[in-house]
Formats: C-alpha cells, structure tokens, sequence
C-alpha cells in the first residue's frame, strides 16, 4: 500500500513538472534518453483534433520524457475534419520537436486516425512495434520501455494498460458501465494488476502496443460497418485483431505506474467519452458487426 501511495505521488509530481518546464528543457534532456533495445522500428502514433492541435505540447513532453527513445512519433492528420468547418492550424513550435513526424491522411477516420495512416506508412515492416497513444494524456516515465519489454516476451500479442474482458452473451457496455463488483473485476488495469490479464479489448487512451502483420486491408473497410462503428477504435481494432488470431493483454505494473493521467491543457476540450461514446451504444454496435463471438477471451 505504501508502495503505491508513493507511486501516485510520484507521478502527480511528473505531470506537474510536464506543465511546469519548457519544451526546450525536454528537447535538451532527449539527447542524452537512449534508444530502446528493440532490433525492430518502434512508432509511437496518435491523431488530434482541431481544437487541440496546440494544446498538446505537455503530452509530447511526456513522450519525449520517457526512459527509453522511440524512432518516431507519429501524428496522424487528415486533411479534412469531421468537425467542420474547423481546419488544422498546425503549431510552428512543431517543427522543433525531435521524431515528430506529421503524417498525412486523405480523410478524418475518426479515433482509428492515430493508427490506421501509420500503419499503411510502417505495415512493410511486419514486427514493427506501433504503440498507440491519445492527445490528452501525460504518459508514464517508463510506458515505452515496459510495452516493448512485454513484447519481446510475447511477441505474437497486443499489448496494453488497460482493458476488459466481455462474458458470452453481454456488450462492452455492460462491463464498463457496470456497478455490480463482479462485473467490474473484469476491467483491468496496469496499476492495479501484478499479473498479465487476457482481455477482448485493450484501451487506447492507455497505451497499446501492436504490429503491423497483426492486421490486414480490412481494418480499413468499413462498408457495411454501421456508422456508429466511426467512433469506437478500441472494439474496432480488437474485432480485427480477433478475427485473426491475435491475443490481446493488459500487462502488469511490477513497481511501475502505467496509466495516464490528464494533461490539464486539454480538459475543456472536447472527448469522444463525454460526448459520442458516453452511453456505450457506439461500442456496442460495433462489438456485434464485429464478429462478436470471436471476441470472448479464450476463444480466438
């Protein structure tokens, strides 16, 4: 228990120094981060919208203060929105951060955005290790390092710090909004577990780590999809991933805090899960276009 009370204060006092120094100050430190020991490229990738596109210097912060350096970050931008008629106004402070990477998109894909360009850019490169981030978080000193570290050993896997296991015959909805304590045993977190737990779906907005060859052309298909499928990128993700075969885990802290916390720069912005997504629908509409029964832990 102490432990963990220290490990929070630990890293409240991160995100306070995230906002407190300058982005020069994390430029000058990231020279010194050594790169991962990883033998293949490792990607971070995320998308943003218009409204925050100058607000995320303290989540880059957080990705550049990190324990170990990725090859890149990638940040997906399509070059229009669906949140018309705003438009991309891209920061000039941008150019001055090391592995930023802008990728370009024809159109706005919703939340799948942060990965499905990267992954069309990266996907030549079967065991790249693409790990999957939101625009609002401030991410933990060691979250790259401990993905990747779990990847060598499971490297057939998907790999995250939070997600939920659906039983047979319930939504995604059920579980996550639930109450009953039976219920929300099965929603896992890197911070509260001390042993890999197997999950249907992994959050994004934790931290996902995933490869290339774990997906095909059609992640990208979304004929016949319902329209509410446009807003869900966790089941949408996970459905493919299930229907090929691919294990998806929430890894274990052992000491660490994995999970975000808030970078206070974006909380009057607008969030899919307090708006579109905040009754659950979205995800269960495309938890049962989605090869529902292929979900359930166990049975991929």
């Amino acid at each position: 228990m102490r432990a963990r009370v220290a490990n929070k204060l630990a890293f409240r006092w991160r995100v306070h120094q995230l906002h407190r120094k300058s982005l020069s100050y994390y430029i000058e430190r990231l020279q010194t981060i050594p790169r991962v020991d990883c033998p293949d490229r490792v990607v971070v990738t995320f998308t943003t919208t218009p409204e925050r596109i100058g607000q995320i210097e303290v989540m880059l912060k957080s990705l550049l203060d990190q324990s170990v350096r990725p090859d890149s970050i990638c940040l997906c931008i399509p070059k229009t929105s669906r949140l018309a008629p705003y438009s991309y106004d891209i920061p000039s402070w941008f150019s001055q951060v090391p592995l930023l990477e802008i990728v370009d998109c024809e159109k706005d894909l919703g939340p799948v955005t942060k990965f499905i360009p990267t992954w069309q850019k990266e996907k030549h490169m079967p065991d790249a290790r693409l790990i999957i981030v939101d625009d609002d978080g401030v991410y933990p000193y060691r979250l790259i390092e401990q993905l990747v570290h779990w990847s060598q050993r499971m490297p057939d896997a998907a790999l995250g710090c939070s997600g939920v296991t659906v039983p047979a015959q319930m939504k995604p909805s059920s579980v996550i909004f639930s109450r009953e304590s039976w219920l929300q045993d099965l929603r896992y977190t890197s911070f509260s577990s001390d042993a890999l737990a197997r999950v249907d779906y992994l959050f994004g907005y934790a931290g996902v780590l995933v490869k290339p060859r774990f997906f095909d052309d059609a992640v990208t298909d979304y004929t016949g999809a319902p329209k509410q499928a446009f807003f869900d990128d966790d089941v949408w993700l996970g459905g493919h991933m299930a229907r090929r075969g691919v294990d998806r885990w929430v890894i274990p802290a052992l000491g660490d805090r994995l999970m975000p916390g808030a970078s206070r720069r974006t909380l009057e912005t607008r969030a899919l899960c307090l708006t579109d997504n905040q009754d659950g629908v979205n995800s269960d509409l495309t938890f049962d276009y989605l090869f529902g029964p292929l979900l359930r832990a166990g049975d991929s």
